[in-house]
């Protein structure tokens, strides 16, 4: 590198011998002026008269400041470029000295002067004070623009960022720049200028990028090279078959204007659908590459698009159907899809992928039906948190309330239908308002022993809803474990207690609450008089008054003697027992007459006693009494006195 350096610099490299006399004054003098400077290699053109011919006069001057290494301005006229570039070093192509439009434009246009022309290049960047600056001057006065913006993107890759980012250029500026890299730059320059910049954003943001360079083929390599992806490309004004290159080569953002762009452009575009049904629109635009675009992109689409629009709530259940079962997506995006939508879905089997019909059974988009419900059983086996959620709804239950469980009827199997049935009489978590509902579509009976540890309530409503089987395991269970409810099991089918009862283990309180029951009738309660054992009904003294008025209201009612006998001598009310005693005087014998009246008060515990004549007072049922004792001949005699009737017992035993 040495023959590139000025005298004065080789001699002071003390590495270097070089031969001067130094013997002679002269030659020490010359030495002298040699290392101060004052004598060059351009010594001679400055003593020397300059003629024009192979260069003008300010070839001359420019040559000299090259070599004075002082620059003139950037448009400093040069005529004979060819033979002034043969004068000039090349390492002073390297220095700032040297820039020159006219100068430039000759080595652009000359292929031969390649190495003076890259030389010149490395300094044309933000690295230096002038780079930039000589750049921007010689846009406005240079002639081979092209060929210059084409070398300097491939000098200096960091152009575009300089321009964006640092430069003060106005927005005009700028976008004037853009236009000519992106017009005559290579276009592997242009991926090295886009590599360190954000030169890809700035394209992909363009709107009108499509005729911003007016040169199709450049703009369809750009595109591609830098696999640009519009944000909200305007598709106005862009030709034919660039349009169809964007379109068809998925090169633009999946957003909502681009979608509808595309539509627009190339399909069927629907607004309201768009707006509240936009998978379907999408669907059914018949833009064909856009749906396959779309499919290939699902879960980026529902998170960034289809979740965002605020009136996208009416997708049909066909379309939501494909979605939730699509595994492309994220699960957590097609559960906040189930939130989104309003649709229910209305046949749950045709939801055949995990995690998705938990959530939306929790959401409340499952058309509320006996199918589904068993549907989702069948596959989980199990009443979970979601399904009670589900049946917690009170539209739901009422819903579900309409139509009876049909095991023969539903698409699962029976038996599962029937763990399903019982899984839900067994739920403790469903509410109780909800369970009372539910129970009306429950079909058959149920043996205690199949139903678990239900709250008082629940098992209440199990048996008002008659969907317990009335038994004596039944009525047993109940009677043990939920006080007071074997009464009311009793009352769902009386004809089976009746027709059984001996198989029950019935007691006192038992027997008292069915005579007082309306929904047995007098001939049932009749019955269970007559078939019970007696020493149940004859030492409880509610039942006896209790039958004593079945007997009054239901004539003919009859009762064994032995319980007749009973209410008679039990402290009831002695109306009741007279009145009792005229409807079944007959039943009884002369010598029972002084045991039933003994228990009366007085004056009637007289009667039959001998010897004695009591007087009861005037009524109707009094006046019965007297007439039937004597029409038995169980007194002597009758006798109206102003007292009342006298009962003239007999004075001796006939």
């Amino acid at each position: 590198m040495a023959r590139h350096l000025k005298i004065k610099a080789l001699l002071s490299d003390r590495s270097l011998n070089i031969l001067i006399d130094k013997e002679s004054r002269q030659g020490q003098l010359f030495s002298v002026l040699l290392k101060s400077g004052y004598i060059n290699e351009d010594y001679l053109d400055y003593i020397s008269l300059f003629y024009e011919g192979s260069i003008t006069k300010e070839d001359r001057s420019f040559l000299l400041n090259v070599k004075g290494q002082t620059g003139l301005d950037y448009d400093f006229n040069l005529t004979k470029i060819d033979n002034l570039i043969g004068k000039i070093r090349i390492v002073d192509f390297g220095e700032s000295y040297i820039l020159n439009y006219n100068l430039v434009d000759h080595l652009l246009e000359n292929e031969v002067y390649a190495n003076q022309l890259n030389t010149l290049f490395e300094q044309l960047n933000d690295s230096t004070e002038h780079g930039a600056g000589f750049i921007d001057g010689f846009l406005t006065n240079g002639n081979n623009i092209e060929q210059f913006i084409n070398k300097i993107v491939s000098k200096w890759s960091g152009i575009w960022k300089f321009i964006d980012t640092t430069s003060d250029y106005t927005k005009e500026r700028k976008e004037e720049y853009l236009k000519l890299i992106l017009r005559h730059a290579a276009i592997e320059d242009i991926k090295k200028v886009a590599e360190e910049s954000k030169l890809y954003m700035k394209i992909a943001l363009s709107e009108g990028f499509l005729t911003l360079i007016g040169d199709d083929d450049k703009t369809q390599e750009i595109i591609k090279a830098l696999q640009i992806k519009f944000f909200n490309l305007d598709f106005g004004g862009g030709s034919a078959n660039l349009i169809k290159f964007v379109y068809e080569g998925n090169y633009y953002q999946i957003t909502t204007q681009m979608i509808e762009k595309v539509i627009k452009q190339t399909g069927k575009f629907n607004r309201s659908e768009f707006d509240s049904a936009n998978y379907e629109a999408i669907k059914k635009s018949e833009s064909t590459f856009l749906i396959k675009y779309i499919e290939e992109n699902i879960d980026s689409y529902i998170n960034n698009i289809y979740l965002c629009l605020t009136d996208n709530h009416d997708e049909p259940e066909t379309r939501l159907i494909t979605l939730f079962n699509n595994e492309k997506i994220k699960l957590e995006n097609r559960i906040k899809l189930i939130k989104a939508v309003h649709t229910k879905i209305e046949d749950l089997s045709f939801i055949h992928v995990q995690g998705i019909r938990e959530p939306l059974l929790e959401n409340n988009k499952v058309e509320p039906t006996w199918d589904n419900l068993t549907t989702y059983y069948a596959s989980e086996q199990v009443f979970s948190p979601e399904l009670i959620l589900f049946l917690n709804n009170t539209e739901n239950a009422a819903a579900l309330s309409t139509e009876e469980i049909d095991r023969d009827n539903l698409k699962v199997d029976g038996e599962i239908v029937d763990a399903f049935i019982l899984s839900l009489v067994n739920e403790p978590l469903i509410s109780d308002d909800n369970y009372k509902i539910l129970l009306e579509s429950v079909p058959g009976v149920f043996n205690i022993e199949d139903i678990g540890e239900l709250s008082y309530e629940k098992m209440k409503l199990l048996v008002e809803s008659y969907s317990l089987g009335t038994l004596p395991e039944n009525f047993a269970k109940l009677k043990s474990d939920y006080a007071d409810l074997q009464h009311p099991l009793l009352e769902t089918t009386p004809e089976n207690f009746v027709d059984y009862i001996s198989d029950y283990d019935v007691h006192g309180d038992d027997l008292l609450y069915v005579f007082k029951s309306s929904k047995f009738t007098s001939k049932q309660k009749n019955t269970i008089i007559n078939t019970v054992d007696s020493s149940l009904i004859v030492k409880n003294i509610r039942l006896l008054s209790v039958i004593t008025r079945l007997i009054f209201d239901n004539e003919p009612f009859d009762v064994p003697k032995e319980i007749l006998m009973a209410a008679l001598t039990v402290s009831l009310p002695a109306d009741d027992r007279i009145k009792l005693f005229n409807m079944r005087y007959r039943l009884f014998t002369k010598s029972e007459i002084p045991v039933i009246f003994k228990t009366f008060p007085y004056p009637f515990s007289d009667i039959g006693v001998l010897h004695k004549s009591p007087v009861i007072p005037f009524s109707q049922e009094n006046t019965y009494l007297a007439n039937n004792l004597k029409s038995q001949n169980w007194i002597a005699s009758l006798k109206d006195e102003k007292r009342g009737k006298r009962i003239i017992n007999f004075k001796k035993i006939i």
